[in-house]
C-alpha cells in the first residue's frame, strides 16, 4: 500500500496519508519525463570516444485523494481544519512558498524523499455524508534528483605501505605507498566523485576496495602540482588543461555505491607532501 508523508517546514509532522494516516483514495503522478540537452563527444588520443548526454528532468506533482472520515460531522470539520492548517501559505499566498519535505513508500520500491511544495492544496474537500469527505492533496516537486549543498571530502595522505614481498605482478598490485579511508554514501543513487592528485606521486591511482572499481594515471604528478579527474563529467584537468592523454582506460569512471566503502589510494613512488583528496556530494531520488 501507498504511503505519503508530509513534514512541513516548521518542523512538525508528518502528516500520513496511507497506512496508519488519513487513507487514500486515488494516489497520482503528474509532469514530463526527462529530455535529452546537447550531447557532447569527448576523446583523447588514440582512443575511442565517450559519448554523454546530460538530461534535463521537470518538476512533478505528486496528488492524491484523502478520505476524511469520523464519528460526526463537527469532528470531521476539525479535521478538515487541521488538514488546512498543515499547508497554509500555498504558493497562491503572499508569503514565501512553504518547502517541505515528502516521503513515498510504495510496496517493492525504494523508499523516495524529495522537497515539496504544496500547491493550492488541500482543494475544496467533497462532503459525501455528515462524516465522510474526501480532499485533493498536491504537491509540486522539483527535478526527481537532487543534490546536498554540502561536499563531502576524504584525504588520503600517502604513506609508506610496508616491506615488499617479492616475486609482486606488476607495480600497480605493489605500491610503494598508499593509504584507505572510509567512505559514506547516505544518499538514494550512486554518485560521481573527484578525486585530486597532489604531487609529488607517480602513477597515482584510487581504488575501491568494496567493488574492485579504479581509475588511474600514467606519469608522475610533480611537486606543487595536482591534477583533477572528475569521473561525472570524465574528464582529466590540470591548470585548466586536459590531461586525457594520461588516463589509463584499463580504469574506469566509476561511482561510489550507496552506503559504507573504504577506498584506497596508492602510488609507485610518493613524496612526503603527496596526497589524494576524494570529494562527492549526495544525492537524492525526487518523486
Amino acid at each position: 500500500m501507498t504511503t505519503v508523508e508530509y513534514f512541513p517546514p516548521d518542523g512538525s509532522g508528518p502528516v500520513v496519508f496511507g497506512q496508519g494516516g488519513y487513507p487514500i483514495r486515488r494516489p497520482g503522478l503528474r509532469g514530463a519525463t526527462s529530455t535529452n540537452t546537447t550531447p557532447a563527444t569527448r576523446k583523447s588520443s588514440g582512443q575511442v570516444g565517450v559519448f554523454v548526454q546530460d538530461r534535463e528532468v521537470s518538476g512533478r506533482t505528486v496528488s492524491l485523494q484523502a478520505i476524511l472520515q469520523s464519528d460526526s460531522a463537527g469532528d470531521l470539520n476539525a479535521l478538515w481544519e487541521n488538514l488546512e492548517a498543515v499547508f497554509a501559505g500555498s504558493p497562491s499566498r503572499a508569503e514565501s512558498p512553504p518547502i517541505g519535505l515528502l516521503r513515498v513508500s510504495r510496496p517493492g520500491r525504494p523508499v523516495v524523499e524529495t522537497q515539496a511544495e504544496p500547491v493550492n492544496s488541500p482543494q475544496q474537500a467533497e462532503w459525501l455524508t455528515p462524516a465522510v469527505a474526501y480532499a485533493d492533496v498536491e504537491w509540486l516537486c522539483p527535478s526527481p534528483l537532487w543534490y546536498a549543498t554540502t561536499q563531502q571530502s576524504l584525504n588520503l595522505d600517502l604513506s609508506p605501505a610496508g616491506v615488499w614481498t617479492s616475486p609482486w605482478t606488476s607495480p600497480w598490485e605493489s605500491p610503494a605507498s598508499q593509504n584507505e579511508g572510509q567512505l559514506d554514501n547516505d544518499g538514494h543513487v550512486p554518485v560521481g566523485i573527484k578525486v585530486r592528485f597532489f604531487g609529488p606521486q607517480t602513477s597515482p591511482r584510487l581504488v575501491n576496495t568494496l567493488t574492485g572499481d579504479r581509475l588511474q594515471l600514467f606519469g608522475t604528478v610533480g611537486a606543487g602540482e595536482m591534477v583533477e579527474v572528475d569521473t561525472d563529467g570524465r574528464t582529466v584537468v590540470q591548470d585548466g588543461v586536459s590531461l586525457l592523454g594520461r588516463w589509463d582506460y584499463t580504469g574506469t569512471w566509476w561511482q561510489i555505491r550507496k552506503g559504507e566503502q573504504v577506498v584506497r589510494a596508492e602510488a609507485n613512488t610518493s613524496g612526503a607532501d603527496a596526497r589524494t583528496v576524494v570529494i562527492f556530494r549526495n544525492a537524492y531520488a525526487g518523486i
